[in-house]
C-alpha cells in the first residue's frame, strides 16, 4: 500500500484507511448475505411445526443463549471458532429433528425466532466484527508507530512517503546506514543503537504478523457466520 502524505501525521492517515477497510468488510463480507438487519425476513407464519413441544423450544433457546454468552465472554480466537461451530451445529441438530417448515398457531413462536434468534446471530456477528477490527487496528497502529519513528529519526518532512513493506524497508536500511556512519541525529525521537533498533523492529514485526493472522482468521469466521445466517433466513422463509 502506497499512501501519499503531505502532512505530519502518518498514523491519522493510516487510521482513516483502516476505517475505510472496515466499512468495506461490513458491507461485503457481513451484510451482503442478508441485507439490512432482518430486512430479508418477513414472516407470515412461524417457521416451526405445530407439534413442537414447549420443552423442545425451551431447550433450543436455552442452548443458544448459553452459547451466545460463551461467545460474548470469549476473547480467544480458537475458542471463538469452536463456539461458533457449536452454535451452528446446535441449530442444525434441531433442524434435522424436523422442527422447521410448518405453520404454528399464533405469533409468539414467530416473534421468538424473528426478534430473538436472528438478533442473537447479529450479536455474535457484531462480536466477531469487533475482534476483526481490533486486530486490524493493531496491525495498522504497529505500522504507523514504526513509520512515524523512522520519519522523525530520518528527518523526513515532506513529499510522498511510501508506507508499503518495501518503502518501510528502505527507510530501515537508511536508518542503519546513517547510524553506522554517525550521521543519524534527531531532535524529535531518541535514536536507538543497532541492537535496540533490531529489537524494536523484531517486536513490531511479531505484532503485525500476529495481528494479520488473527484478523484473517476472524474474516473466515465472519464469512462462515454470514453463510449460516443466509441459510437460516431460507429456513424461515420455508424454502
Amino acid at each position: 500500500m502506497k499512501v501519499g502524505l503531505n502532512g505530519p501525521s502518518v498514523a491519522s492517515r493510516i487510521q482513516l484507511d483502516t476505517i475505510g477497510m472496515l466499512n468495506k468488510i461490513n458491507k461485503d463480507a457481513i451484510s451482503a448475505s442478508a441485507g439490512e438487519k432482518n430486512s430479508a425476513v418477513i414472516f407470515s407464519s412461524s417457521p416451526l411445526k405445530k407439534d413442537v413441544s414447549d420443552e423442545t423450544l425451551k431447550d433450543f433457546t436455552n442452548d443458544l443463549a448459553r452459547l451466545k454468552l460463551s461467545l460474548q465472554n470469549s476473547s480467544d480466537r480458537n475458542a471463538d471458532s469452536k463456539l461458533l461451530d457449536e452454535f451452528m451445529a446446535k441449530y442444525n441438530d434441531f433442524k434435522e429433528k424436523g422442527i422447521f417448515g410448518g405453520q404454528a398457531d399464533g405469533q409468539n413462536t414467530n416473534q421468538i425466532f424473528q426478534n430473538s434468534f436472528l438478533d442473537l446471530v447479529d450479536e455474535v456477528n457484531a462480536k466477531l466484527v469487533n475482534e476483526y477490527a481490533q486486530n486490524l487496528f493493531k496491525e495498522k497502529n504497529a505500522i504507523a508507530d514504526m513509520t512515524n519513528f523512522l520519519i522523525r529519526a530520518l528527518g523526513i518532512t515532506s513529499g510522498s512517503i511510501d508506507v508499503s513493506e518495501r518503502g518501510i524497508s528502505r527507510m530501515m536500511a537508511l536508518y542503519e546506514e546513517r547510524l553506522k556512519d554517525g550521521t543519524l541525529k534527531s531532535d524529535y525521537v531518541e535514536i536507538l543503537d543497532l541492537d535496540d533498533f533490531n529489537a524494536y523492529r523484531e517486536k513490531t514485526k511479531k505484532v503485525i504478523e500476529e495481528a494479520i493472522k488473527e484478523r484473517d482468521a476472524y474474516g473466515v469466521l465472519l464469512q462462515k457466520l454470514a453463510g449460516f445466517k443466509n441459510s437460516v433466513i431460507q429456513d424461515f422463509k420455508g424454502k
